[in-house]
């Protein structure tokens, strides 16, 4: 634990509401990267095979959620990458059972990233009933 992350016993002054009020800190505090782990290596590697064990099977089917070959070529991978972020932005903004029809539209659509920058506003404005904001 380094000395520049300890809050020492020290009186501050903070702002609340237009009044400056004092306060004292009285614990010492550490980062979490630097506190002892909860749990035992073994405790650690049981939880995680439990963990993903469950995922395997529980996991939803997802359109962006695909695999790809040991032997896959570099757009294979940029496609991928460009199905994730276009399907994190949509999930920001909607529930998943709502994202899955537009992200299949949207593939479609538009189904490389080249695709989408190429595409003018007017048309992309009107593909949607409501815009996704990249």
């Amino acid at each position: 634990m380094s000395e520049k992350n300890l809050n020492s016993n020290k009186t501050r002054k903070r702002n609340v509401n237009g009044v400056t009020k004092k306060t004292l800190t009285l614990v010492k505090t550490e980062d979490i990267e630097d506190s002892a782990s909860f749990f035992s290596k073994d405790e650690t590697h049981k939880l995680r095979t439990v963990l993903l064990d469950w995922y395997d099977h529980n996991q939803r089917v997802l359109p962006w959620r695909t695999t790809l070959n040991d032997d896959h070529e570099e757009e294979e991978v940029e496609k991928r990458a460009y199905g994730v972020w276009v399907s994190e932005v949509m999930l920001q903004q909607t529930r998943v059972q709502t994202v899955i029809a537009y992200f299949n539209r949207w593939m479609l659509k538009w189904p490389t990233i080249h695709h989408l920058a190429n595409a003018s506003l007017e048309v992309y404005f009107h593909s949607f009933p409501f815009p996704f904001c990249f």
